[in-house]
Formats: structure tokens, sequence, C-alpha cells
């Protein structure tokens, strides 16, 4: 007897749907897509408990024939590719044919259809993948799929639905995405008869974008453009002011398909540096332009993963893009206070913006001791040709007074700045050691520390310890699978040295999370110059201040430490006279 058969179709069909339909907001987002390609200029999705209950997509595209419509739920049938050549020049959003098909699987689907000038159009109707009835009736121009009882055939799949809150916010957030990459199609969103979404045509997408993220946040919003002869990125950054503990509201198109990838997340989240605080993702609606046949978006049936054939290439051109604009970006947060109706809500987020993620400490022990023998070397190379981008984009500052010997006062041509001295001073340090070439400088330890390790880390310790030399450790192989630490970097902040050099190890040895020996460079000048920086709690002397500021506004990016938090916030002078009454 034999063990392997051939699964019926409708078995097949239903393993598939598995694939392409996970939930609701799966097959939205396919018949959204369908409608695009249609070139339809406008969309209603209507949603029913929360996309269980029914979904249904009109739209005005060029619908299709009889024919066509029937051949549309065949599994592989397609009208968007035709050769294996045409893979590498997709530009339609659907091309695998397995979407309707996988749909009409799991659900009980009626379309009614019609193409311009036709005489009549073309009502289907599918039951769990079974055609029960076709015929001619009068429709207008486009196409309207009703999708009702999603998974009522799976009833383990229906089962593991979530409740219709969250699966309306996974549907809300898809078609929110679509929406935004296309300004000139009109989507609408009900959900239970209410509208949740109403967006308009535009031949402005700065317009569409705003309708998403809202006048708050459009106000401060940043352009972001760079130009190749193979890629074109555009779209728009908020500064860092503005973050999200998570990655939801970063919005990437690659050629104009909303996608998740990993490659320009990361290069996005590099592109911010040392901007942001630890465990706030910035908020970016990011285009890239690029050549189809450089880009894969055959890696899952869902096309919202994608594989770039370039993809170093890309990852270092998104960081340029993102840090060019940021270059020419005047980043103080602003204390302007909005109508007295918002002032609660405003005073909260500025709280917890710019100083929820501080651990501020007003009992900061004295300086280091080491400070001043550590600040030594921090005078500029010789022959340093850095732009000094921060002089020349901020204002003038000249400080007058410093306040709980934590912050400098100071005066600008249109109001006050207030500068925290440690997170300025962190910036200078920091930006001075990296524009350095040589290795970083070591001090020996009175007691030198074993280190034992298991064979994997040692053949990997083996393999590092040029680079541990670079990033200003002191190892010696001491035995087998031993090893003595006698030396570390010059100002590394207080802690084990051994737990330090082990972090760095499994970095090393982690798969997909290898850091390169300037990335570990960089988190050792990070710690170094935390520690090196003069505290809170310090007071300094006019000229030091007039100093610190100086050299502030002399680096790449002033308006931040390397940690993320600001190093200043602004009052404008327009929002002081509002206050007094002036105007």
């Amino acid at each position: 007897m034999n063990r392997i058969q051939i699964l019926p179709e409708h078995i097949a069909n239903k393993i598939a749907a598995g694939e392409v339909v996970q939930r609701p907001a799966s097959a939205v987002k396919e018949l959204v897509e369908n409608s695009i390609d249609a070139e339809s200029t406008k969309i209603i999705v209507e949603i029913e408990g929360g996309g269980g209950d029914l979904i249904r997509i009109i739209d005005n595209g060029h619908g299709m024939s009889r024919e066509d419509v029937a051949l549309a739920f065949e599994r592989h049938a397609t009208s968007k590719i035709a050769t294996v050549e045409d893979l590498d020049t997709i530009k339609s959003f659907g091309f695998r044919g397995e979407a309707l098909p996988s749909i009409a699987a799991v659900s009980q689907v009626e379309v009614v259809t019609c193409q311009k000038d036709a005489v009549s159009g073309t009502l289907l109707r599918i039951d769990g993948g079974i055609v029960k009835e076709i015929r001619d009736v009068g429709a207008p121009t486009g196409t309207n799929i009703m999708i009702r009882n999603l998974f009522f055939n799976v009833p383990a799949r229906r089962k593991f639905l979530k409740t219709t809150i969250t699966e309306m916010g996974h549907i809300n957030h898809i078609v929110s995405k679509i929406a935004m990459s296309h300004p000139h199609i009109a989507f609408k969103l009900i959900h239970n008869g209410s509208e949740i979404m109403n967006v308009q045509q535009t031949d402005s997408l700065l317009e569409r974008v705003s309708s998403f993220l809202g006048q708050e946040m459009v106000k401060d919003i940043l352009p972001i453009q760079l130009l190749t002869d193979w890629l074109e990125i555009t779209g728009f950054l908020l500064p860092p002011s503005h973050t999200r503990p998570n990655r939801e509201m970063q919005s990437l198109f690659v050629n104009n398909r909303y996608i998740v990838n990993k490659t320009i997340s990361h290069a996005i989240y590099a592109g911010y540096h040392t901007m942001l605080p630890g465990g706030r993702y910035p908020i970016v609606v990011m285009f890239l332009k690029i050549d189809p046949s450089v880009v894969d978006v055959n890696v899952h049936p869902t096309k919202s993963e994608v594989r770039f054939h370039q993809e170093k290439e890309i990852h270092q051109l998104v960081v340029k893009a993102v840090r060019e604009t940021f270059l020419n970006a005047n980043l103080s947060p602003d204390m302007s206070m909005p109508a007295e109706g918002d002032r609660e809500k405003r005073i909260r987020e500025a709280i917890s913006g710019y100083f929820g993620s501080r651990q501020t400490n007003a009992t900061y022990s004295e300086a280091d001791s080491s400070w001043q023998s550590f600040s030594s070397h921090l005078s500029p190379p010789e022959g340093d040709k850095r732009q000094d981008v921060g002089a020349s984009l901020a204002p003038v500052l000249l400080p007058f007074c410093q306040i709980y010997n934590t912050y400098i006062i100071a005066r600008s041509d249109d109001g006050v700045c207030i500068i925290d001295q440690h997170a300025a001073h962190e910036r200078v340090v920091y930006e001075r050691l990296m524009a350095q070439d040589r290795e970083i400088l070591s001090q020996l330890m009175l007691l030198p520390i074993s280190l034992e390790l298991d064979y994997q880390e040692t053949a990997t310790m083996l393999e590092s310890i040029p680079l541990l030399n670079e990033l200003g450790f002191k190892i010696d192989e001491f035995g087998q699978n031993t090893f003595i630490i006698y030396g570390v970097p010059v100002g590394m902040a207080k802690g084990d040295p051994k737990e330090t050099v082990l972090e760095i190890l499994h970095d090393i040895q982690a798969i997909g999370k290898t850091k390169t020996s300037s990335e570990l460079r960089e988190d050792m000048i990070i710690s170094m110059s935390c520690k090196a920086a003069i505290k809170a709690g310090q007071p300094l002397a006019a000229e030091e201040m007039s100093s610190l500021v100086q050299q502030l506004m002399e680096t790449q990016q002033p308006h931040t430490c390397p940690h993320g938090r600001p190093t200043m916030i602004k009052l404008g002078m327009e929002e002081l006279e509002k206050r007094f009454l002036r105007r």
C-alpha cells in the first residue's frame, strides 16, 4: 500500500490559505492591492466584526470580464506575469495567482464586477472554494468583492483570531500604510458602519502623509532625499524629539510596496545614530525607488518581505541619506507652549519626551581626578578637516550663568537655551575621540584579572585579541582556556572588565549580530565619553562655560549626547512675549 498520496485540491487550497491569509488583515491587503493594480482611483473598505464576519472592497478600477472573473479564483491564474523573465521586472502588487483562491477556500465569496463600456457585469459566488453561481448582472464599472465568514470551514484557524479590536487594528494598520503611499487614490475605511478613515485624492505626498501623522508632528517633519543612478531615496523623517517605543510608525516602501525589512530598519536606526535615547525608535516614512530586477519580492507569499541584490550598498546609502538630512536641520527641542487648553498635555509630553529616559541624580560625585589627564588627549587631531556643521547652522549662544551646578543658561539671537553640561561635554568628547584614527589609550590595572573561557569562547578570543587591543584592552593568553586582562581603556566606566570583554566576545559570536570593529570601538568611546565628561553638580567658571558651549556648537550633532538625550532645550523670544502677555 502506498504511503504517499497527492492531496485533494480543496485540502491543498486550505493549506495554502494558511500562508497567504494569516488573518483578516492579510485578505484586506491582497484585495486592496488588486484594486490598485486595476488602476482604481477610489477604494472603499467595509469591515464587520473585525473582518471575521465581512470584508468588502469596492473599487472603480477597470473590472473583469465573465471569463476572467471565473479564472481569477483558479490557483496560479494571473494577468500580471506570463514568463519566468517577468519575475525580474515585477511592477504590479499581485503576481503569484494565490491570494484569491486561498481566500475563497476558507470563506464565502461574492464578486460583482464590470468592465468599462460593457453591456453587463458578472456576479460570481463561491462557497469554501466551490463555485455556486455565475451570471450576468447590471453593475457599475469596477469590482465589488465580499468575503463573508472568514475561516468558517477551518474552525481551528477561526478560533485563533484575536479580539475584534485587535483584528481591526491590524486592518487599519495595513490600509493606512497602503493609502500613505498612494496619494492619487481616495481611500475610505468603515467598521461596523462607522467611518474610520476617509482620505481624498491629492497630488501632494506630504498632504497624504500629514493625514496619518497629524499636524503636531508634520510641523517638525524633515524631507529626505538622496538620488543615485540606480536608487532614489525620498520621504520624511521626524527629529529625535519624536520617538516611539517600537517601530510601528516606521513606514517603508520599495517601489510603492509597503514592506518590512531588517536591513533598511537597521540603516535608519544607524542614521539617527547617537541621537536616539535607548529603547526608542524614530518616526519615518521612506520610499525607495529601485530597478525591479535588483529586488526580489517573491520571497514570501505575503510579498511583505523583500531581498535586495545590493543589500550592503543600500544600507550604506540609507544611513547616508538620514545623516545628511540631520546635518541640515536645527534639532534643538523647543519649549514653546500652545494654547492654554493644551498646556497640561504638552507638559506631560515634554517631561516624558525630554526627561523620562534620563537617570537624574542630584548627588553626583565630584569629577573623577582622572578627567583632567584624560581630557588632555581630546584636542582635535592635527589637520582635522571635519566640517563644523553645528557651528554653521546653530545660533550663536552666549552663556551667562549656571544653575544647580548642572545647567548652563545661554542667550541666543531669538531666545534662551538651557544646556545640560554633562550631555554637552559627552558630545564634545565623543566626536573628538571618534575623529582620532589611533587606538584607544590603555591604562594598566593594579591587579590583573584572570578570565576562564569555554572552547568556543577561547577560539573567538584568540581571533579577537588584536581587535580588543584596538579597543584599549590588554589581554594575554595564560594557559589552556585562560586569559589575563591587565589593561583597560582609559576612562572606561566603572564595572567589571571581565563582563565587558565577555559581552564583546558574545557579540562577535552571535550569528547575525556580529558588530564590526568600528562599531565596537564606537561603543567603547561612548562609554568613555560618559565617564570623562563634566559631571552634573560640578561648578564651572564663566570661561569654562563659554569654552564648553563653543566646543558643543562646533560638533557635527550638537543637539544630542551620544546616548540620544538632548543637550539643550530652547525657549524662543516669541514664546516669552506670549507668556508675559506682550503679544
